[in-house]
């Protein structure tokens, strides 16, 4: 199998040329960009982590089947997770290492949603217990939201928890077909662990959608559980690393304890309390919106660097037989296919950067109880998050389109970043949905 990786060993001269006819200091807007010398050294550092380590390269990924994705992605999991506990889960490191790396791994939910789920939505007691767990690897969970029948509008899942107060347990049940939890990620082989959000009933009172710390197979031989039944969904476009699944609960009994409960409390005799805002139990999503909006960014920009470059290598065609071809980057119509996207692509970037400030902001008004700016977030949230996936969406099909054939080959990865690109349009939220959310 061939690989890429040395094929050129030496920066190409017409490239080397746009770079020392630059009329900006490179060095100075990447200051500008990640904002110290330090930032810009710890990148650069893990950078360098990232070329020397074979998993996090995966060079040949182009040639690999499911099967091999689906490994290889486990291998770069461990790795990433091995990374954050060396660094102690500081975060811009762990974003840094997940945006260099492009690691696409089965169980990458567990990290960027899961986790900070946990952080937001579990008491004191359930956050010191599973923790460490998750961080550890002891323990993988996916977050089963949707359903076969119901994505976005989430007042109408179907999946129902019922608590028996004689045995303090919970009946967690998938009462129809359309009830089965369909597309979380990691579900199908690899968690051990779900975060499910269900109906909770106490005492014939349905309270709406919860969210429930559960486990789906056995930590013994990896088996489902009694009463659990899951697989995985099929071949789909684009993430062939991440086995995504369904997963379906014939009255499996939990522990009270199962219920996440920051923001509300069950006592054991069956006593429900609401704590803060109902609404508090989106934070999570919401984020993941925001985290969309970031790999919109990072599948953009990965297209436009490509291409720019490519179109800085590329000769083709001159006016006498005389001249040396024009490099294509010259011609006035491929100016006009790259340069808008290059400028939206920064654009992109400050706009991540404000949306994480805004976020977190909000969210520390939250734990202190001020819910005032809940739906001004949610409603930017989810309108940036379908603005850019689709823009970032047309940018990369446009600027693939620029570099004619090479850019449906595998190999430049820019048919990966489209497919990436036509995925996170429908993640979280279809976006005509999110625009009229937002317009609401």
């Amino acid at each position: 199998m061939m690989s890429f990786r040395n094929v050129c060993t030496t920066i190409n001269s017409d490239l080397q040329k746009e770079r020392d006819s630059a009329i900006i200091s490179v060095e100075e807007l990447a200051l500008f960009i990640w904002g110290s010398k330090e930032r810009r050294h710890r990148r650069q550092e893990i950078a360098a982590f990232v070329d020397n380590d074979p998993d996090l390269r995966n060079d040949n990924a182009i040639y690999s089947t499911n099967q091999e994705c689906y490994e290889s992605g486990l291998r770069q999991g461990i790795k990433v997770f091995d990374f954050a506990n060396s660094c102690n889960w500081k975060q811009e490191d762990v974003q840094d290492l997940l945006q260099i790396s492009a690691a696409s791994f089965g169980f990458s939910l567990h990290m960027v949603l899961v986790i900070p789920c946990l952080n937001k939505l579990a008491s004191e007691e359930q956050v010191a217990e599973l923790l460490p767990l998750c961080k550890k690897l002891s323990i993988i969970a996916n977050y089963a939201q949707t359903e076969l029948g119901h994505g976005t509008y989430v007042p109408n899942l179907e999946t129902s928890a019922t608590y028996d107060s004689a045995t303090e347990e919970f009946v967690m049940n998938s009462p129809t077909f359309t009830s089965m939890k369909f597309w979380p990620g990691g579900l199908a082989f690899t968690s051990t662990h779900s975060i499910v959000m269900a109906q909770l009933w106490v005492k014939g009172q349905c309270h709406g959608p919860h969210l429930f710390f559960v486990p789906i197979r056995s930590l013994k031989d990896h088996q489902p559980l009694k009463g659990v039944e899951l697989g995985d969904i099929g071949p789909k476009v684009g993430l062939h690393s991440t086995d995504n699944g369904f997963l379906r609960f014939d009255n499996v009994r939990y522990p009270r304890n199962t219920l996440m409960m920051k923001h509300c409390k069950l006592t054991p005799d069956g006593v429900y309390t609401r704590i803060g805002s109902a609404k508090a139990l989106y934070a999570s999503m919401v984020k993941m919106r925001v985290h969309i909006v970031s790999g919109a960014f990072d599948h953009l920009a990965k297209s436009v660097t490509i291409a720019t470059r490519y179109s800085a290598v590329r000769r083709q065609c001159t006016m006498t037989t005389s001249e040396v071809e024009k490099q294509v980057i010259d011609y006035q119509t491929q100016k006009m296919k790259l340069f808008p996207w290059l400028a939206y692509t920064y654009a992109l970037y400050f706009l991540v950067r404000q949306l994480n400030r805004f976020y977190d902001t909000v969210y520390a008004r939250f734990e202190e109880g001020d819910f005032s700016n809940l739906a001004e977030l949610h409603a930017i949230c989810a309108g940036t998050k379908a603005l850019t996936t689709y823009e970032a969406t047309r940018g990369c099909d446009m600027v693939s389109q620029a570099c004619g054939g090479h850019g449906v080959l595998r190999s430049s990865n820019l048919p990966d970043l489209y497919d990436g690109m036509r995925i996170l349009c429908t993640a979280e939220g279809e976006n005509t949905v999110m625009y009229l959310q937002t317009g609401r």
